[in-house]
């Protein structure tokens, strides 16, 4: 999981306190090889995704002008340890995939000159190298179907070993293509299966063992085609099963039991011939009409009638628009029975063996549709900064003007301090609200003094700006000032901004009763964080789901479970204009309120559950982004766990130690930040992975989360 750069025969390698543990997206690595340089430790660096890697668990230096064997009239191998193999020892073969390779002789060049950060996502891509000569013994490869080891830039060519053209995919860092994903483990109980060739081969693991395998990307919209092909067949009188699951519910295809192959969907089974190895089964789903189809060797299967993708008749399965996108979809199970059953899934990445259905396309990356938002920190960024203790201090880097502010010192016990433009007193200061206690509202002359073009000024307080105190500042982009709304029964001022899905929301409860206000979003909010200006009061949290009922809550400042009470919010669920209120519930009569709604966006903000399994191997969620930022809490009843907040700023890489921040639990005494293996968490291209088995991220129970991107799925690259 660290990566070992090799100089050769062992002499010389740097190995990295990251942990290379990413499988769902690419990685860009350059490494720089110059022995004449007088300062040891910079003969050898290492660049991944454009940035120098610092941080190193290991290292061993080559010496000044030392040549290294990799250059010399001596047999290298890409893809595994020339060391071990001239020694006679046991081949040590790279673990993944290879895009390109090209090795420059006789110049010693850095990242860019292979790669550039996109403007638009602001992700590292790859650039063609127009750096001139390879030098003598430079060479590019492409590893192209036919001539796996032709050198493109020149002679120097390498013969491919245990490799084949079928080897060569089509995934690419500009189009990745889905894979079976060995990091989702379902629970301790239920695994992944065995995976090879690229994790595109399932083996079943024992006969005891049900193997649920997940895809690396999940949609939610669109038509999409992939195909299984049996390579092994094992059953041992219905231990052993192979099940495809084309959709979320309990319609699939299955191999069960007997030899006979089932489709079981729209409340029928329909039972055909046997299948046989090197069958192809071919499923087609359509997230947009929800319906999904099966079929073998070009022949698609129903439960009566005649089955045809393209034109949308007589599909196996029609699902519930509740069933998109939940763990479920496109699943494969398998179990063993006097062997092992053995797949293999394709996604497009080494070519169908059958036509897809008109209309409907490979799961790649490049197919995915183009996201509202395709750069996370253009309405979300992290800041970290180090306090002065004047007044004034000019905090920038944002990238636009934030609208809601919250901070946190990382270096000492302080409050969460939360700003935004609609809470401003007189004389132009920020209101504070802090997270971590039920207080009310104070004068934020003492603390956040302006909103500016690329960030914040902060005056001298030990919550913003203690002297040589470290904080970090989450910023978020509503829209200014904000307006009246009148949507609710009861007038609101809101600053909304709905291409993020996100508005700040200040109001007034009326004497008595039941009240609504207008929100602003235009869509249902997934997710409500109010408090009390005036007065002490908890601040109630809302997140759909699993609070679908108006009864539902949890406490920001507290660590407790959460509960149900009806006068909270009121008897109005939700909707695409208002969110409901009770007066002496939500906010007492006649005082003044403030929340913050979000609507989820598509490949930048999501609200949801987890389900913890008490393991160092726990749950992966998959977001459908990068995260830049997860807040969770435990939900369950009786539970007394603390909130957590990690992100990707304070947390670089993924390392098996995560820094941790709490909003608000036990003792309420804003806690200064923690960094340990208890709350590690790793962000990927396409999730979040939970690596302990601490109460607070994962005991056996379920949790909420709250997570805004970096970047989409669809742009991102592995961490």
């Amino acid at each position: 999981s660290n990566v070992l750069m090799v100089g050769g025969w062992n002499t010389a390698w740097r190995t990295t306190n990251r942990k290379f543990r990413d499988l769902s997206a690419w990685y860009h690595i350059v490494v720089v090889l110059d022995t004449t340089q007088s300062t040891a430790n910079d003969r050898i660096k290492v660049y991944v995704n454009g940035v120098q890697e610092t941080s190193f668990s290991a290292t061993n230096n080559p010496d000044e002008d030392d040549d290294m064997p990799f250059n010399r009239a001596e047999k290298n191998i890409i893809g595994g340890d020339a060391y071990q193999v001239s020694a006679g020892g046991t081949t040590r073969e790279w673990d993944g995939y290879l895009a390109e390779v090209h090795f420059i002789d006789g110049t010693a060049l850095t990242a860019s000159a292979f790669g550039k950060t996109d403007s638009t996502t602001g992700q590292w891509v790859p650039k063609k190298y127009t750096g001139g000569s390879y030098g003598t013994n430079g060479f590019y490869l492409k590893f192209v179907s036919g001539a796996i080891g032709t050198d493109s830039a020149g002679s120097n060519n390498y013969t491919a070993v245990n490799l084949a053209d079928v080897d060569v995919m089509t995934d690419t860092p500009t189009n990745n293509y889905c894979t079976i994903n060995p990091l989702d483990n379902y629970t301790t109980t239920y695994h992944v299966s065995t995976l090879s060739q690229g994790n595109l081969r399932l083996t079943s693991d024992s006969s005891s063992d049900l193997n649920k395998n997940h895809p690396s990307i999940v949609p939610t919209s669109g038509k999409w085609y992939y195909e299984v092909k049996l390579i092994q067949l094992n059953l041992n009188g219905g231990l052993g099963y192979i099940q495809i699951q084309g959709s979320a519910s309990s319609y699939i295809w299955s191999y069960y039991n007997t030899p006979t192959t089932q489709i079981i969907g729209n409340g029928s089974t329909y039972s055909i011939s046997n299948w046989s190895v090197n069958d192809v089964i071919q499923v087609a789903i359509d997230y947009d009409d929800r319906k999904v189809w099966y079929g073998l060797n070009n022949t698609w299967y129903d439960t009566g009638g005649t089955a045809n993708p393209a034109t949308g008749a007589d599909a196996a399965d029609d699902f519930a628009a509740s069933s998109i996108g939940v763990p479920t979809n496109m699943r494969l199970e398998l179990r063993s029975g006097t062997g092992a059953n053995i797949l293999d899934v394709n996604y497009g990445q080494k070519g169908f063996a059958h036509t897809p259905p008109t209309g409907f396309k490979a799961l790649s990356t490049a197919n995915l549709p183009t996201p509202t938002i395709k750069k996370g920190t253009d309405y979300f960024n992290t800041v970290l900064y180090t306090g002065n203790g004047s007044s004034g201090h000019a905090i920038t880097g944002t990238g636009f003007q934030p609208d809601w502010v919250w901070i946190k010192s990382r270096s000492q016990q302080a409050n969460h301090g939360l700003h935004d433009v609609l809470r401003v007193d007189g004389s132009g200061n920020e209101y504070v609200l802090v997270s971590n206690t039920n207080a009310a509202e104070s004068t934020g002359a003492a603390y956040l003094s302006s909103f500016d073009s690329d960030g914040f000024t902060v005056n001298n307080n030990t919550s913003g700006n203690n002297n040589t105190s470290t904080y970090v500042a989450w910023n978020w982009k509503a829209n200014g000032s904000g307006s009246t709304n009148d949507d609710g029964a009861t007038d609101s001022t809101v600053s909304v901004n709905t291409t993020a899905g996100f508005s700040i929301v200040t109001f007034t409860m009326p004497s008595s009763g039941q009240t609504t206000f207008g929100h602003g979003l235009g869509a249902v909010p997934d997710c409500i964080i109010a408090k009390p200006r005036a007065g002490t009061g908890n601040w109630s949290v809302w997140v759909k789901p699993p609070m679908d009922s108006t009864d539902d809550y949890l406490q920001l400042n507290t660590n407790a479970a959460q509960g149900s009470y009806s006068t909270v919010w009121g008897a109005a669920v939700p909707t695409s204009s208002v969110f409901g209120a009770t007066c002496g519930g939500l906010v007492p009569a006649d005082a003044t309120g403030v929340a913050y709604c979000f609507a989820e966006i598509k490949g930048y903000s999501k609200f949801g559950t987890y389900t913890g399994n008490a393991s160092t191997d726990g749950p992966f969620v998959n977001t459908g982004f990068r995260p830049a930022v997860m807040i969770s809490k435990r939900i369950d009843s009786g539970s007394t766990d603390d909130w957590e907040i990690v992100d990707s700023v304070r947390n670089t890489y993924n390392d098996g130690a995560t820094c941790a921040l709490w909003p608000g639990g036990a003792g309420d005494v804003g806690w200064d930040e923690s960094c340990h293996a208890n709350y590690a968490t790793d962000f990927l291209a396409n999730g979040f992975k939970i690596r302990s088995s601490h109460a607070v991220i994962n005991a056996s129970g379920t949790y909420i989360y709250i997570a805004f991107a970096e970047s989409p799925f669809k742009y991102s690259n592995a961490r």
